[in-house]
């Protein structure tokens, strides 16, 4: 279906536009700069814009119009175009690529600014939060670091987005974020802070619950930008929109928010001292600039794989601990103990103090007993007489020597010829 943008026209969505080049209701052009035409209209709370989804040359794209009463502001139209020079100096896989900005005349001679701008497959988080029961510690961390890098680019190129907050964020197929919505971004400079100031109506478009309170006296920094990143992941993991919190939670009226007693137990509590962190009320509190949020994530990062590391990694007493230091005895669970011996019980101590790497082979005079082994093999060892030893080594001797004299006078002919050895055995 093609859609007139008319914002006058009486039956934009008409089925005849599709064959047309003329919108059958308001008689304006249907064919946009380069051919594209609107296909659908999407659903948008942007205070300055309409958005499509339009196509042409091939590529689906996104048209944004800028809403009619606001046309008519100076100020308004300004910022709708700076935001066109804004992103096309900003080259980084989160931030959308802006292609082209035209002017377009309506039938009835309305003029409306347009902005074509790459189409972002995927949901904003806000309703992505919707389909979740709840936010998982991984994926609260990989948003921090994705959204910090991103806003890295942005500051690293003097500009402010102002605007950071979950219907501005789209997470795409493969999990990775793309912030979007620039509409109230602005050059860092003295002049605009002064201007900012004294216009209220530019405050509007910023969102409550999630805007600094700086912002809200007309001053906005690189700060800001931090709170409004901690605002939006504290509102993620609490599942609720700032005006939908209850009031326990979220008091609007004060802008104070009590939600670490409404957090899962999954987060860790590093994690959420960092959002406190990057949202705190006091602006000489917060970050000082995205290398340092990097930085203290890296940490947090480190002592939280250290902590599961040393948890997985904790060694087996269980054996140590079944060794009755008063009677040196061994016990396992249903067996009597196996040595009860006191002094043995010290000869071990002795033995164990006395080496430099611990064993687990325990000897004693009569018993071997491998501790490696959860079934604790008993080995016994018997005394055996000088006497007998000897006895036995000269009888070996004998049998050995009678066998060597009784092999010399047998007749092997079919093993041992006598023909062809040479050997002759007396008769």
């Amino acid at each position: 279906m093609t859609i007139c943008i008319n914002p006058s026209c009486p039956k934009p969505e008409i089925n005849s536009n599709n064959e047309s080049k003329f919108c059958q209701s308001c008689g304006s052009s249907l064919d946009l700069l380069n051919g594209y035409r609107v296909l659908k209209r999407l659903d948008d709370q942007s205070y300055f814009a309409q958005v499509y989804e339009i196509y042409g040359q091939g590529e689906y794209r996104i048209l944004k119009v800028l809403k009619q009463y606001l046309s008519e502001d100076p100020k308004t139209v300004e910022l709708f175009q700076e935001e066109v020079n804004i992103l096309s100096k900003l080259e980084y896989p989160g931030i959308p690529q802006y292609l082209d900005y035209f002017q377009y005349q309506t039938r009835n001679n309305l003029i409306l600014h347009c902005q074509i701008i790459e189409k972002i497959d995927g949901i904003n988080i806000e309703e992505w939060r919707l389909q979740q029961i709840q936010v998982s510690e991984g994926q609260i961390m990989l948003w921090i670091r994705q959204l910090a890098e991103i806003l890295y680019a942005i500051h690293n190129q003097n500009y402010l987005h102002r605007d950071i907050k979950p219907s501005n964020i789209i997470i795409q197929p493969d999990g990775q974020l793309v912030l979007t919505n620039f509409g109230t971004a602005r050059e860092l400079s003295q002049f605009y802070l002064t201007r900012l100031s004294n216009t209220s109506s530019l405050i509007s478009v910023d969102s409550i619950g999630y805007k600094a309170p700086e912002q809200m006296q007309g001053e906005t920094t690189a700060q800001s930008d931090f709170f409004a990143l901690g605002r939006t992941l504290a509102f993620l993991i609490a599942g609720y929109h700032p005006l939908q919190m209850p009031a326990q939670i979220y008091d609007a009226h004060q802008d104070i928010l009590h939600w670490r007693g409404y957090v899962n137990d999954n987060i860790s509590h590093l994690v959420l001292d960092l959002i406190d962190w990057l949202m705190n009320k006091d602006i000489s509190q917060r970050p000082y600039n995205v290398p340092e949020i990097l930085q203290r994530l890296g940490e947090v990062e480190l002592r939280l794989m250290t902590m599961r590391t040393t948890k997985k990694s904790k060694p087996n007493t269980q054996i140590r601990s079944n060794i009755n230091p008063e009677t040196s005895a061994i016990e396992t669970s249903g067996r009597k103990p196996l040595i009860s011996n006191k002094s043995q019980s010290n000869r071990l101590k002795s033995r164990k103090s006395k080496s430099k790497r611990p064993s687990t082979l325990v000897q004693t005079p009569n018993t071997t007993i491998q501790l490696s082994n959860p079934t604790l093999t008993v080995r016994s060892h018997k005394k055996i007489p000088l006497l007998a030893l000897c006895g036995a080594l000269i009888t070996s001797l004998s049998l050995l020597t009678l066998a060597a004299f009784t092999m010399r006078y047998i007749n092997l002919p079919q093993i041992y010829p006598i023909q062809e050895s040479g050997i002759s055995i007396p008769n």
